[in-house]
């Protein structure tokens, strides 16, 4: 993480660490929360956008929410991280203002391949790459939420992301807190699928202080807002860190970015 030591000399920055299988809804996570950080949105939960250096790498990966009809909802709302064989872990930088505070909350999350997080369910060995999480002071695990109510599925899942927190638990000695997030919520009702549940009480059983939650980063139907789930999420692993308190002083609060457009129409529920 030595390209994230200068912004975090200047203020103590809370790192995110986001894994989970290759269309698990990692990059639309993000995509989302910047959507409602750049639109104003995020000031119902009591936070303003104060910035981005990572701005051209969150409007690349939003450029797909931007491309649809009215009734027609895109294949893919996001561009899906790359992988490559020698990349080394991704980060994407925001930063928030808490209003009535004099206190900015930095944030890194992480935007990593899928891939990264099936080959460390594969082999223990392909930990080596994931050594960084030992500085998260959060991960989130996301998994499709309709292969989790899946009848023939649901069973591989269930085990895939058992090894998974047993393969975090050997890298993590000091726990850091875990949310299990089913995806793609507005697919599923935003029902909580018994295996999530499972998955959640596996991680607590190893020592990690975890909750499971269903969101939907972006939503194709109007009973389910884009968004929903995915700042509480957040800001509840950020709460149950024992870094939680730490923050920088108060930011210039930016305003919202630019080129910044689309977003809008998603969270009134107008996909279709």
């Amino acid at each position: 993480m030595p390209d994230l030591q200068p912004l975090m000399d200047e203020d103590y920055g809370h790192v995110i660490t986001i894994l989970g299988a290759g269309d698990a809804g990692k990059t639309s996570f993000l995509c989302s929360l910047y959507c409602m950080a750049a639109s104003g949105d995020l000031e119902a939960h009591g936070y303003r956008f104060a910035g981005s250096l990572t701005l051209p790498g969150f409007e690349a990966r939003t450029r797909k929410s931007r491309n649809w009809e009215k009734g027609k909802v895109p294949d893919r709302m996001t561009y899906r991280t790359q992988y490559e064989v020698d990349r080394g872990a991704g980060f994407m930088h925001l930063d928030l203002h808490r209003i009535g505070q004099e206190r900015r909350m930095r944030l890194f999350l992480s935007d990593l391949p899928g891939e990264w997080t099936t080959t460390l369910i594969d082999n223990a060995r392909n930990a080596d790459r994931l050594r960084f999480i030992d500085r998260s002071d959060g991960i989130l695990i996301l998994i499709d939420g309709p292969t989790l109510l899946d009848r023939l599925r649901r069973g591989q899942t269930l085990n895939q992301h058992k090894i998974l927190i047993d393969r975090i638990s050997a890298i993590v000695p000091n726990r850091c807190p875990i949310a299990v997030l089913a995806t793609k919520g507005d697919q599923i009702g935003m029902t909580t699928p018994p295996a999530l549940d499972d998955i959640v009480q596996h991680a607590r059983r190893s020592g990690f202080q975890a909750h499971g939650a269903v969101i939907s980063s972006f939503s194709g139907v109007e009973e389910v807002c884009s968004g929903a789930g995915v700042v509480e999420s957040l800001m509840t692993v950020l709460a149950s860190s024992p870094n939680a308190a730490y923050s920088g002083t108060r930011p210039e609060v930016s305003a919202r970015p630019a080129r910044f457009f689309g977003w809008a129409p998603v969270t009134r529920g107008e996909a279709r």
